[in-house]
């Protein structure tokens, strides 16, 4: 009977010493990037915990034991430095260089990217030219009498119009109900295509796949005008919208300027497609 007792018991002691063996070390700073490798000195622990550690790592800022003390102790994860602070580096280069809080800082580099761990004492100082603009540039980051590059892009957000089912090359119109609006970061406003009312009066010049950011260089307008067919005519003048039909003279793409006749006056006017068979005038 004390055999049966005595074997559970060491078996218990044994893993319990094994699993709770994981002691984690870091710097006092670290300046970390999204998915960047966080480097830790670590003491007896197993793959399983350095997995779990690492995920923790990936978005942690601030102090790690606070926030995440329930979750490493319940995987036998003990800090043996608690004070550790994280700090994003992409909100660091924002506050230096004043770029916009919803404005997104990427970094390149081609070898995998690392967190800079730094002592309390030691703050980390960025040099750059021309940052607050969007677009690749160079930051010289100085610390510890050492200095870094870092490869950065700064994007803003833009609604855009994106593809949510794959877009054929096609003389027909797009389908609206192939895309949507969605919030993305460029570099490039202007070459994206933004307005989803005016999708129908293009067709796509490419084959865009699902998910796909449509640029104005993949479209082409369509005629929504054809010479002879009957348009809808706005006619503003000082303010004041009258409404008609008139007639086409010539074939008209969205915001060509078209010759168009009034069919009760014979009168001409220069107009601008404004839609499918509508057009603008003003005096």
């Amino acid at each position: 009977m004390i055999k049966k007792l005595i074997i559970p018991f060491l078996f218990t002691s044994l893993t319990s010493s094994m699993t709770s063996a994981c002691k984690v070390s870091f710097a006092d700073k670290v300046y970390r990037v999204n998915n960047a490798r966080v480097t830790f000195t670590q003491q007896g622990c197993n793959r399983s915990q350095i997995e779990i550690l690492n995920e923790i790592l990936q978005e942690v800022t601030g102090n790690l034991n606070l926030h995440h003390s329930r979750e490493l102790a319940q995987n036998q994860i003990q800090l043996m430095t608690k004070e550790t602070v994280f700090v994003s580096l992409e909100d660091s280069i924002k506050n230096q260089f004043s770029i916009p809080h919803n404005w997104k800082v990427e970094f390149h580099s081609r070898k995998p990217l690392e967190s800079i761990s730094v002592d309390r004492l030691t703050s980390l100082e960025f040099a750059c030219n021309q940052c607050k603009k969007l677009g690749r540039n160079k930051v010289k980051v100085t610390y510890d009498n050492k200095i870094k590059w870092l490869d950065i892009e700064v994007k803003k957000p833009v609604k855009a119009v994106v593809a949510t089912n794959e877009i054929n090359l096609s003389y027909k119109s797009i389908d609206k109900n192939n895309v949507k609006k969605k919030t993305i970061y460029t570099t490039d406003e202007k070459a994206v295509f933004k307005n989803i009312e005016e999708i129908p009066f293009y067709k796509s010049n490419k084959v865009i796949s699902p998910g796909e950011v449509i640029k104005k260089r993949d479209l082409t307008p369509i005629n929504l005008v054809s010479f002879g067919v009957p348009v809808k005519v706005t006619l503003i003048n000082n303010g004041i919208k009258l409404s008609g039909t008139g007639t086409p003279l010539s074939v008209g793409k969205l915001e060509d300027f078209i010759k168009v006749k009034n069919v009760k006056t014979n009168k001409v006017y220069t107009a601008k497609v404004v839609g499918l068979n509508e057009v603008k005038v003003e005096l």
